[in-house]
This record gives C-alpha cells, structure tokens and sequence, in this order.
C-alpha cells in the first residue's frame, strides 16, 4: 500500500511540475496574441489616419458638422463610406470607423465601414459613450489599443485607436478606431491549449510512466536479495500478510518450509565466504526449480529459506520435500577438479491456521526442522 502511496504522490508531483511551466507558456502566449493583435488594429488605424489627413480640408468638413445638419458633402461622405468598406474586406478587421469628441463622456460617429442598410451601421453623428484608451489617444495625439473586451452588445473585440491630426496646426480633430473580434483570439488561444494539454498529457504520461517503472524497480530492489536474486525477508513478510488475507476471504491454505543448510558455517570455514556465497546462489536455484510458478521463494537470511505453497496443505507438501530430498541427493557443489561439496539441507513444514501468527507459524516449522537435524532425517543425502 505504501508503494502506491509514493506512486500517487509521484504522479501529482510531476503533474504540478510539468503544469506550471505550461501554464505559464499559456497566459505569456495569450499576452503576446492579445498585444498583436492590439498592435496590428493600431497600425491599421494610424494608416487609415494618415490617408485621411491627405485631404484634411474635407474631412474636417464632415468632422464639423452639428450632430443633425444633413447639409454637407455626400458625394465624399459615400466615397469615403466605399472606401472604409474595402479597407475592411482587405484587412480584415470586423470594424473600421471615426470619430469625434462631443464632450467628456460622449464621441459623435463620422465615417463607418457597415454597409448603410445594416443594422451595425452608424450614421453620421450617431453618439456613443467613451472609453478610456479613446480619451487617451485624443489627449495624448498618440495610437493606442485596448485589451481584449467583453461587450455584452458586441462581444469579445479589441480596438486600435490613431488621431486624426489637422496638418495646419497639428490639433487632434478625432480618432479612427479599427475593431478586431476577439473571436478569432479565442479560437487561437483553444488551438494553443488544445495543443498544451496534448503536450502536457504525453509529457505528463511519460514522465508518469518513467518514474513509476523506476520506483517500482527500486520497491522491487528492496524486496531483493542481491546475493541469491530471491525475495528478502522483507518481502516475505508483505506476502505472508496477503496470503492471511486470502486465507481469511477466499479460504485459500496454504502452507510454509523452513530450509536450512546443513554445516554451512563449516562450509565457509573450509572453503571460504565466497564458496559459501556460490552454495548459497546453487541452493537457492535448486529451490527454485523444484517448486511451481505459483509458489513463493524467500532468502529468509543467512543459510535459511523460506517457501510459502499456496492452496497446499501440509501432508500434501511432503510431495514437494521428496522432490527437494531427490534433486539434493544427486546435486553437489564442485569446489576445483578434485573435490565436490556435497550440500545437505533440513527442512521444516507448517501449516497455517487461524490461531498463528507469522512468529508462530515460524517456531513451528523451526521446531519441525531442528527435529530432522537432531535426528538425522535430512530431506537430503549427506
């Protein structure tokens, strides 16, 4: 249970650590798409400004109208209506228009790029209120544009701003506003985190994977005997822990060997730690290949192992202990040319019940065990 635990906490680690940097990545990208798209609006807007300054005389003509005089010069006011339309198709803005100030809160509407019959169209003199970038751009005779805008009326835009000078005395006589929806920003950004969260899901699913194989390995590293390549004690005593488990839900038996080497401290005595550490490996492997896959094999530690058999009662485990007396009977360890180390193991059988603990049911098969040796009823030949 404690494995996972770490797995989890991994796994939300490296979401938090991968996360951040793609957050971050995210709301700079939207800043910068937000700051173009404003710029491209303000570019447009201050070369619309600069045409119109090119017949400043006109257009002042129209700019100084009273808000309902319908005496001025429609012959301009249509061409340059035709020409705010073609501006618009070209550049794609969503709105193109100028203005001027009528007073602190209110701007009159001169120029629209809407066709006359629709219903977003401004006629000449039609008032609105005002925005703060639009105060600054008349005040300031400077382009500006404003952040991204959600307007129940007009929904999601950003407006460029560029004044409208008189070239006679440089005075700002209105501003030409260039609106872009913000539609297309959205769709950017959706694009942008679709893409994030695809990145951040394999990044993520990756790295995940990486570290939970390297923590897994690592738990199994601790489960292992180096020496042997077997289960440790350690490992032996979580799956002692599942197997009461089972015993007690799905009533599944199951029974334990004790195996001891016999001598084996007058093997090392003889030939060495390092003949007793290739005792230990053939001893080991001998195990191994005398039980079923199903079975469990554990270095308990130091010339002791232990076996847990699954669904196997304890009469039924003497089949198994004949086979181990068999295999050790005809096995023996060479030490050069002229000398064989012929190894004898004893070994214990418990069953478990209810009433044992892990201790116990261990006393039991010792108890078990220490009987062959003493009476010389060694499961193999000496």
């Amino acid at each position: 249970m404690m494995k996972y635990k770490y797995q989890i906490l991994t796994v939300l680690l490296i979401i938090l650590v991968v996360s951040s940097p793609l957050l971050l990545f995210y709301y700079r990208t939207k800043h910068i798409i937000i700051i173009e798209a404003g710029e491209e609006a303000k570019n447009i807007a201050t070369s619309i400004a600069t045409f119109l300054e090119q017949d400043i005389e006109r257009y002042k003509a129209l700019n100084n109208l009273a808000e309902k005089e319908k005496n001025f010069d429609h012959l301009y006011y249509q061409e340059m209506l035709s020409v705010f339309q073609e501006l618009k198709s070209k550049t794609g803005a969503d709105f193109i228009f100028t203005e001027k100030f009528v007073s602190e809160d209110t701007i009159a509407y001169i120029l629209d790029s809407e066709p006359a019959n629709s219903e977003a169209f401004s006629p000449i003199g039609t008032l609105d209120g005002v925005s703060k970038p639009e105060v600054s751009a008349f005040l300031n005779g400077t382009p500006t544009a404003t952040k991204l805008i959600h307007d129940p009326v007009w929904g999601t835009y950003i407006t460029g701003f560029a004044p409208i000078k008189d070239t006679q005395n440089n005075d700002v006589i209105g501003l030409v506003g260039v609106d872009f929806s913000g539609d297309y920003i959205i769709a950017t950004l959706q694009e942008l985190n679709t893409a994030l969260i695809l990145l951040f899901s394999i990044i993520a699913s990756a790295l995940s994977i990486s570290v939970v194989l390297f923590i897994n390995r690592h738990m199994e590293r601790l489960n292992q005997d180096f020496l042997t390549g077997l289960h440790n004690r350690r490992a032996f005593e979580e799956t002692f822990k599942r197997m009461i488990k089972l015993f007690h839900s799905k009533k599944i038996k199951f029974t334990l060997l004790l195996i001891d080497i016999d001598k084996f401290k007058q093997i090392n005595d003889t030939y060495g730690h390092g003949t007793g550490d290739l005792v230990l490996k053939r001893v080991a492997n001998l195990i191994c290949l005398n039980v079923t896959e199903k079975d469990f094999v554990f270095r308990y530690g130091g010339d002791e192992f232990v076996v847990i058999l699954p669904d196997i009662s304890k009469d039924q485990a003497s089949f198994i202990t004949k086979r181990l007396h068999d295999e050790f009977c005809h096995s023996g360890y060479s030490v050069n040319e002229n000398q064989i180390i012929q190894i004898s193991v004893s070994v214990g059988v418990a069953e478990y019940s209810s009433e044992f603990s892990l201790e116990q049911l261990l006393q039991e098969a010792d108890k078990e065990m220490y009987r062959n040796k003493r009476a010389k009823q060694k499961i193999t030949c000496l």
